[in-house]
């Protein structure tokens, strides 16, 4: 029935719950089971500033989020 499950995490006890049941239900279904997690644009860009830099494409989307933020 289901090929493809999007589980949005936040670190919640929502979040677990449904990461619990996604896992149960991709198994099941033999499916591929994909996690999101959206990091705010303040907290990438404080890291930035602080010289925490996780890979070279950190710093082109703090770039592409300031120039999103200023139209």
């Amino acid at each position: 029935m289901y090929r493809h499950i999007l589980v949005p995490i936040d670190g919640s006890r929502t979040a677990a719950g449904a990461l619990h049941e996604a896992c149960r239900l991709a198994h099941e279904q033999h499916a591929l089971l994909r996690l999101g997690h959206v990091r705010e644009a303040s907290v990438v860009e404080s890291a930035l500033r602080m010289g925490a830099v996780a890979d070279g494409r950190d710093s082109e989307r703090v770039a592409a989020l300031s120039r999103l933020r200023r139209r």
